[in-house]
């Protein structure tokens, strides 16, 4: 921004400096107040697990656009930038880190957990297969028995995997259990006394 001077030369400046360094110039006149619009730029470093994360959370078959948590720490002292995982960030700040868990009940013809994992694998190839169910994700989004109702299974997952069940219940052509229904399934013998 040029301000005071004889206007020739002024003009002369303004034009070389925007030839030369390509950014605009601007020359208010005096008491006039102006607004500078600017590209704010910030490069920073994020550590490999912290991509794979966000990539392996993302159902997405492209990749391309995948949603990325992490939380960005700046330095009193240096000034530099750090992004670091929900984890790391609730350690640093002194908190404690909650995770809220969902859950609902699905139904299909027939529960099979290992016909089931097959379909699930092309998600998760570490998935793990247990006698009442499957885990997903490191525990994230897990699948599991209905005692009384063996075509039923119960699917818990946490905030951050509720994107994928669109796509793994469609998988298995699963079928949302009407929740009137299941407070009545849910009742014992004795509580209709």
């Amino acid at each position: 921004m040029f301000v005071h001077g004889e206007e020739r030369k002024m003009e002369f400046l303004k034009s070389r400096v925007e030839k030369e360094f390509e950014i605009p110039v601007f020359k208010p006149a005096n008491g006039e107040t102006i607004t500078i619009n600017t590209n704010a730029a910030v490069y920073i470093n994020v550590r490999e697990e912290i991509i794979a994360k966000s990539i392996a959370n993302c159902p997405s078959p492209s990749k391309r656009h995948c949603p990325f948590n992490a939380y960005v720490l700046m330095n009193k002292e240096t000034k530099e930038l750090d992004v670091v995982t929900p984890k790391e960030a609730a350690k640093i700040l002194g908190v404690d880190l909650f995770t809220i868990a969902f859950s609902e009940l699905y139904e299909v013809e027939e529960v099979n957990w290992e016909r089931i994992a097959k379909k699930f694998k092309n998600y998760d190839p570490e998935l793990q297969v247990k006698r009442d169910g499957i885990e997903m994700f490191d525990g994230e989004l897990s699948f599991m028995n209905v005692s009384r109702h063996a075509n039923q299974f119960e699917v818990i997952w946490e905030e951050t995997r509720e994107h994928w069940l669109e796509i793994l219940l469609g998988e298995i052509s699963a079928r949302k259990v009407d929740p009137a229904l299941v407070k009545t399934l849910s009742k014992t013998p004795m509580e209709y006394r």
